[in-house]
This record gives C-alpha cells, sequence and structure tokens, in this order.
C-alpha cells in the first residue's frame, strides 16, 4: 500500500490578512500517522509549527503540536488557527468543543469570528535572581534602565515555560537586537522555552515580542501561549482587578517582523479573587491549502501501533492486598516481547520493593518515583531528579513540627529520613522494604526532592494541608494505599514536578510522546496523567471519579486487572 495523501492548510493566526499574525501548518485528519511521519509532514510544509487532528468524536479532538524541536504540550496561536478552521468546516457540531492534548482536555469556541482557546492550567515558578534578569537584559541588547519597575517579571506556564520581561516602552521593545546563541543558552539555564519581552501602551492593552532560539524560533510574531501566561502572571501580581468575574487584556504583536497581529487574552476569576481559566483568542485565515504524501508504514500498521508505552502505578494497580498478582508478570512479559515499553509511574521512592518492581517489570526501561521528582532507569540508576525549594522546604518541616503530623525526607541521592518514631511510620517502611535513617530533619543531608506527610483524617491534618496550599513553588500529590487502608499519604515537589511531567520526560526519551502512552492507575493522584495519556486506563478497584475520566475501565487488580489493561494498550482484546 502506497503512502497516503494528507490535506494540509497553511493559516495565519491573530490576524484576518493573509502574511499577517503566526502562521502554522495544520493537518486536520491525521489518524493513524505516527510521530515520526507528523515530524516530517511538518517539517516539508516548512512552517515554524504545526498542529495535527488525530481523532476526534462529536464533542471533541485530539490534537498534537510540534515545533521545530519537536512536540510541545499546546501552542496558542496553532489551537486558535484550529478552532477556527474546524468551525469554518462546519465540524464543531455544539457550543464549544475540546481540544484533547497531551496536557488535557481544553475547552474551545468561537464567537462571531472570535476563536476562544482554554490555556492550560497556569503555573509560577521563582523568578530569577536580579542578577539573571540583568544578564538576559544585556543578551536582548538593552540594560537594565529599560525595565519597568512597576510590572511583574517572572516564569510562568500555560504550554511553555515563559521568562517575562517588563520595559518602560513599545519603542524599547522594538529596539532589541538579541544574541541568538547566548539567548538560547540562558534560556536553557533558566528551564524556559521563551522569553517575552512586553511594555504597556494602554489600560489593559500591550505590546510585546517573543524569542524562542531554544525551540528553534528565533522569534515568534504573534505568540498566544506566551500571552495567556502573561496575562495569568498580571493577574496573579494584581497588576489587574480581580473582582470584575473576567477581565480581558489586549496584546499587540508582531510589526517589527512584518507580521502584525492581535491577541485577546481573558482572565476569569472565582468568588474569592481566584483564577479559574486563562482564555486566548484571535481571529484567523486561510492562506493556502493542498495536498502532500506523508511517506512511512502502511496505514493499517500505523493503526494498530499508537500505544508504544504503558505507565503503569504501583500501589492498587500493579500491587493489590495479597502482593502482585503473578498474571500481571506474566503480561508484562509478554508486553514486552511484542514491543511495548513498560515504566513504573508512582509516589514511592526508587528502592526497596519499588525498584525491585521496576527492574522486574522492565529492565531496559526509565521508571518513575517520588511523584515524578526523580526518574531512575531498569538498571536503577538515577537519570534525573528536581529538588524542591529550601524556604518550602523549611515552611513544610515547620508545618509537621507544629501540628505534629509524621513527617518522611527523601532526597536526591537515595536519602529516607524521619525525626519521629510513629507507628504509622514504621508500617509505611515495612510497607516499602527499607527503614528510615533518623535525625532532626533540618540537618538532612543532600538534595531534598520530596517530602512526605501520613497522615489520619483529624483537624490538625487540615489545618497541616490547607498550610501546604498557601506555599508557593510547590506541587502536592495524595494519594492512599491498600497496603495501609485508612492511611493518606500526601507528598510535596517542587512546582512542575508531577508523574505527568516525569513520564513526558521519558516519552520523549523514548522518541515518543503522551499520545502514544497508555496510563494505568487506580488514584486520584493518577488522575492528570490518565487525562493526558493516549489511553487512560482506570482499575476496577479505583475510586468512581477516576474510572468516570478514564477511556476504559478493567478489573480489579486482585482479578488481573492489569493484565487486561496491557491486553488493551497493545490491541489483544
Amino acid at each position: 500500500m502506497g503512502s497516503p495523501r494528507v490535506a494540509y492548510k497553511l493559516v495565519d493566526a491573530f490576524t484576518e490578512v493573509v502574511g499577517g499574525g503566526n502562521r502554522v501548518a495544520l493537518v486536520l485528519d491525521a489518524r493513524g500517522l505516527a510521530t515520526e511521519e507528523m515530524q516530517r509532514v511538518s517539517a516539508q510544509l516548512g512552517e515554524a509549527q504545526a498542529a495535527f487532528v488525530t481523532d476526534w468524536d462529536h464533542t471533541s479532538f485530539e490534537v498534537r503540536f510540534f515545533t521545530a524541536g519537536g512536540e510541545v504540550e499546546f501552542s496558542g496561536h496553532a489551537a486558535v488557527a484550529l478552532t477556527h478552521s474546524l468551525a469554518q468546516e462546519g465540524r464543531i457540531k455544539t457550543p464549544q468543543t475540546l481540544l484533547r492534548t497531551i496536557g488535557g482536555p481544553l475547552t474551545a469556541r468561537l464567537e462571531d469570528r472570535l476563536a476562544l482557546v482554554q490555556s492550560p492550567t497556569p503555573r509560577f515558578r521563582d523568578p530569577p535572581t536580579w542578577r539573571a534578569l540583568q544578564e538576559i537584559t544585556e543578551v536582548l541588547g538593552a540594560n537594565e534602565r529599560y525595565l519597568h519597575r512597576g510590572l511583574p517579571h517572572g516564569i510562568t506556564f500555560t504550554g511553555l515555560w515563559t521568562l517575562f520581561v517588563p520595559v518602560v516602552a513599545p519603542g524599547l521593545v522594538d529596539a532589541l537586537e538579541p544574541e541568538m546563541e547566548p539567548l538560547s543558552r540562558l534560556s536553557a539555564e533558566l528551564g524556559v522555552a521563551a522569553v517575552h519581552v512586553y511594555a504597556p501602551i494602554g489600560p489593559r492593552r500591550f505590546y510585546a515580542r517573543t524569542f524562542a532560539p531554544a525551540l528553534g524560533i528565533p522569534e515568534d510574531p504573534v505568540t498566544g501561549s506566551p500571552n495567556a501566561a502573561l496575562g495569568a502572571m498580571l493577574a496573579r501580581a494584581g497588576v489587574v482587578p480581580r473582582w470584575e468575574g473576567e477581565v480581558r487584556l489586549n496584546v499587540v504583536q508582531g510589526h517589527r517582523v512584518g507580521g502584525p497581529g492581535e491577541v485577546e487574552v481573558r482572565v476569569s476569576y472565582g468568588p474569592a479573587g481566584n483564577i479559574l481559566a486563562i482564555y486566548i483568542g484571535g481571529r484567523a485565515v486561510v492562506a493556502k491549502s493542498g495536498w502532500l504524501r506523508a511517506g512511512g508504514l502502511p496505514w493499517h500498521r500505523r493503526a494498530m501501533s499508537r500505544i508504544q508505552l504503558v505507565l503503569i502505578d504501583v500501589d492498587g494497580t500493579l500491587l493489590g492486598p495479597s502482593g502482585v498478582p503473578e498474571c500481571a508478570w506474566e503480561a508484562a512479559q509478554q508486553a514486552r516481547q511484542a514491543g511495548l515499553h513498560l515504566s513504573l509511574c508512582t509516589g514511592r521512592p526508587g528502592r526497596g520493593f519499588a525498584l525491585e518492581y521496576a527492574k522486574r517489570l522492565d529492565p531496559q526501561g526509565f521508571h518513575v518515583f517520588e511523584s515524578g521528582a526523580v526518574v531512575v532507569s531498569g538498571q536503577g540508576e538515577t537519570v534525573r531528579a528536581s529538588g524542591l525549594p529550601e524556604k518550602a522546604y523549611a515552611r513544610l518541616l515547620e508545618l509537621s513540627r507544629r501540628h505534629r503530623i509524621p513527617f518522611e525526607v527523601y532526597t536526591a541521592q537515595g536519602g529516607f529520613y524521619r525525626e519521629s518514631s510513629h507507628p504509622d511510620l514504621h508500617q509505611h517502611e515495612a510497607m516499602l522494604g527499607f527503614a528510615a535513617e533518623e535525625l532532626p530533619l533540618d540537618r538532612v543531608p543532600g538534595e531534598v526532592i520530596r517530602v512526605q506527610y501520613v497522615w489520619r483524617p483529624s483537624p490538625a491534618w487540615e489545618a497541616v494541608r490547607q498550610g501546604i496550599l498557601e506555599i508557593p513553588g510547590i506541587e502536592l500529590h495524595e494519594a492512599t494505599s491498600p497496603g495501609m487502608p485508612g492511611v493518606g499519604f500526601s507528598s510535596v515537589t517542587a512546582a512542575g514536578v508531577s508523574k505527568r511531567s516525569a513520564a513526558e520526560w521519558v516519552a520523549r526519551r523514548l522518541g515518543l510522546s503522551l499520545a502514544q502512552a497508555a496510563m494505568v492507575g487506580d488514584g486520584e493522584n493518577d488522575l492528570e496523567l490518565i487525562e493526558a495519556a493516549g489511553l487512560g486506563i482506570a482499575m476496577g478497584n479505583a475510586p468512581e471519579k477516576v474510572r468516570r475520566t478514564a477511556r476504559r475501565v478493567v478489573k480489579r487488580v486482585e482479578e488481573c486487572g492489569l493484565a487486561e489493561a496491557l491486553a488493551l494498550a497493545w490491541g489483544l482484546k
């Protein structure tokens, strides 16, 4: 069978004039295309970014986004162009639709001729030091006198981690002449994909430029994701009022590169002033359409091999009340022989029983531990670790001591520590298969990557949990285990660290995306990844919320549910 012909469109987003805004390549029917074929099509079309609709039903579309540097979680201008094009073709049948991305489902709709797309949930990191900001400013071709002291700088995520640099006037934004190689290096050091420079030009109106050499894009003309993140950062800093229910901002871009466009950003607030959602809006126009051949594997073969990685939780998924069923090991061996990659994905540390499970599950794989803070190879070598901010750790420890909630500390070097002898801690150690070292927890050696509260329901725990939620720069992950009924395990890692972020890293390391992965889990701490994976599978013993979210539900863990899930992933059932 020959290579299939693929229909494509080149669409200019955030403008109604061909040649304005930001151009993106769209493939509105990419069913069965493998990742490498999408990358090939993207390269053939010659645009900086491309979006592919890989599946759909009557209420939603599965979408993947690519840049020259590879697959990304979200592309704002591509999502706006895609929504506009799908609506124009009459394929959006309801008032709003869902875009199912590797980052999770996002709502989209058309208001008059304005396409509105929800951005991924905003995340925030500690801002760079003043010295780092000065260095970035110099590489941009400016100096610290350009900086606007009344507007926030910082690092925010709504699909791409972006550094924001405020300057005092739009003319200074246009005057920038960045050195791309040093800017790419500094972006990598700060862990950001783009640098967004902005200046005020009126009430709730800004002028901006976006530089993303780390993604292979020297300057992005008019951007969606960074402007959504800008809206989130301005809202969080109180620059825009929180009492209106919804605030609208406008950002003008692209004049410097000859492709002017305008982005509308909407920030929705809850009654308490908390950010509920960020939307980006814009118009779009089709510049060109046509056909090309994708090449690669025969169509039927590509469709059969869509899931290539299976991520597997431990407690309640692999491990049941009576241990790991033998049928699970047999199914894992068959799955490996069939060519699937298997990865453990757990909140447990990468030691003891959990490490032994990982080695047996897939000795050549990569396994996620510590709720995403650590990735370990099948040979037991740590290949990725993410530290917890020191100030956050000090506050977390103080909460434990003040309310006397049992507390565990894990380090990147494999250390496991506690400072009390609570019976629940000893029982947890027995379940893990190794003992913690007892010492004062303000003297822990090594880099702390995760802490964990081991708690039973009480007013003291509720006070601690509320305190955790008020600490910036961290993520809270909550779980239970059938091995300790009635006990909760609440882990804390650095912001941006999660099972999902680590799973994305594992997928990229294997040359895949989360759209080619299945996630099998049973707890609410698995929900994000069950939603983001190409195939989300819930165990029969999972809570109703998890079962309702997953695409497929299998039998309980003790009834060989994992074996059934692996068969589903490979397509045997």
